[in-house]
């Protein structure tokens, strides 16, 4: 549905945790754990994409256009983690599993959840991007960051619709 990275340029390649200069302190301790956050991000966007899959079965045809939308933004945003976690350590996470989620029969506490966890995305990227090392790396997250809320515009409207 969208054409990723075709209205600005690609992805840039990564600059691998080896090649940066040593002044630049990419595997200290506080790296760690980002990197320890970026992978709960990478579970958290597949559990998230679980989810909106789940929630296409229950909205309106003319619905489902939206939350299709917001899928492909979570397998963006996943690969974007990893190229992130990439660039930090140098080789690529373990893959994570998909697992399923818990979910709601009533459309509007899933959107409202839904709604929520977007918010809560929103203020982890923006902290995120405030301490991220380079350019390249910040750029990414405010992708990601920006992405997540238009999402919560988007759920916002669809919650407004079902309630």
């Amino acid at each position: 549905m969208y054409p990723y990275f075709s209205t600005r340029k690609q992805i840039p390649r990564p600059i691998y945790a080896k090649e940066l200069s040593a002044d630049n302190d990419l595997l200290s301790e506080s790296t760690s754990k980002l990197l320890d956050i970026i992978m709960l991000c990478i579970k958290n966007k597949a559990k998230n994409r679980s989810f909106y899959e789940q929630l296409l079965s229950d909205l309106k045809d003319e619905d489902n256009r939206i939350i299709k939308s917001i899928i492909l933004d979570e397998q963006k945003h996943h690969k974007l983690l990893f190229h992130i976690h990439t660039i930090l350590n140098g080789h690529e996470p373990e893959n994570t599993t998909q697992t399923e989620t818990a979910f709601s029969a009533d459309i509007s506490k899933s959107l409202s959840d839904a709604l929520l966890d977007e918010a809560e995305a929103i203020k982890l990227y923006r902290e995120l991007m405030s301490s991220a090392v380079t350019e390249e790396i910040k750029d990414l997250f405010f992708e990601i960051m920006t992405d997540e809320m238009i999402h919560s515009m988007l759920l916002n409207y669809l919650y407004t619709k079902y309630r």
